[in-house]
C-alpha cells in the first residue's frame, strides 16, 4: 500500500470516528473541546490507534479481549445470578491527561492524604481537636470504627494510612472534585497495571511515543512503605499481605 493511499485511509477512519462520536450536553467532554475538535493531547494517541497497516480497530478489540481471557483478568460481582467472575472490561481508548493537569491532581491528593493522616494521628494521640471542640467528642467516640484500644499506639513512619485512593469526578466546567476517600485497603492497582500491559501489547508504540508516566514507581514506593513496618528495620524483610480470602478482589 502506498503512503498516499494509507494517508487517505487514515483520514477517512479519522473522520468516521469523529462523526460517530456521541456528544452529551451539560458535561465535560474529555475527548472533544467545545468547538467539537479533538483535544491536543488526544491527537497523537488517536492517530496512533487508527494506523491500519497492521490491524483494524475491530481486530485490536478482539486482541484485547483475547489477552484478558488468556491472562484470566476478572473482577467479582457479588450476588449476581449471572456469576461472580466477570472478564475485565477495558476500553481501547484510554483517558488521557496532560502532565500539567496530572501534577495538579497529584498535589491535591498528596495534600488530602497528609490531612487525613494528621487527623488520625491526633485522634489516636493527643486529641487536641476533640479538646478544642473542632470535632465533637461524641462524634468520634460513638463511631464503632474508632478503636479505643489503639489510642497511643505509634504507627510506622508511613503514618496510619498505608494506602490511599480518591474517587475523582469532573464537574461540567472541567474542574476535578473528590467524590470519596478510600483509606481501608483500596483495590485497583493491579487492574491499572494490567490495563497498561494489555494496551502496550495491543499498541506497541502508543505508550512510549506518548511519553506516558510509568506505574513502576508506585509499586516501588509501596514496597518501600511496607518494609518500614518491620519493627527490626531489616533491609529485606519477609512481607505477607493478608486478604479476606480467594473470593476477595
Amino acid at each position: 500500500m502506498s503512503e498516499r493511499v494509507l494517508e487517505n485511509t487514515e483520514q477517512e477512519t479519522w473522520q468516521r470516528l469523529i462523526a460517530s462520536y456521541p456528544r452529551v450536553s451539560g458535561r465535560y467532554d474529555e475527548f472533544l473541546d467545545k468547538q467539537g475538535a479533538v483535544r491536543p493531547h488526544y491527537d497523537a494517541i488517536l492517530r496512533e490507534m487508527i494506523r491500519g497497516e497492521d490491524a483494524t480497530l475491530q481486530e485490536r478489540r478482539r486482541l484485547v479481549d483475547g489477552i484478558i481471557r488468556k491472562d484470566g483478568i476478572t473482577y467479582n460481582v457479588y450476588g449476581d445470578p449471572k456469576g461472580m467472575d466477570r472478564p475485565w472490561a477495558l476500553d481501547l481508548l484510554p483517558v488521557v491527561l496532560t502532565s500539567r493537569e496530572w501534577a495538579r491532581i497529584e498535589a491535591g491528593v498528596r495534600q488530602r492524604v497528609c490531612l487525613l493522616n494528621a487527623l488520625l494521628a491526633d485522634m489516636y494521640g493527643p486529641q487536641r481537636l476533640l479538646r478544642d471542640r473542632v470535632f465533637p467528642p461524641e462524634f468520634v467516640m460513638a463511631n464503632p470504627r474508632f478503636l479505643r484500644a489503639c489510642h497511643g499506639i505509634q504507627p510506622p513512619r508511613t503514618g496510619h494510612i498505608m494506602r490511599y485512593a480518591a474517587d475523582l469526578i469532573r464537574d461540567p466546567s472541567g474542574a476535578w472534585r473528590v467524590y470519596s476517600d478510600r483509606t481501608q485497603t483500596p483495590s485497583g492497582a493491579g487492574y491499572a497495571l494490567e490495563n497498561r500491559i494489555v494496551l502496550a501489547r495491543t499498541f506497541p508504540n502508543l505508550i512510549q511515543d506518548a511519553f506516558v508516566r510509568r506505574l513502576a514507581s508506585f509499586f516501588d514506593y509501596f514496597c518501600a512503605a511496607l518494609r518500614t513496618t518491620d519493627p527490626q528495620r531489616r533491609a529485606d524483610p519477609n512481607i505477607v499481605m493478608l486478604t479476606p480470602g480467594p473470593l476477595n478482589e
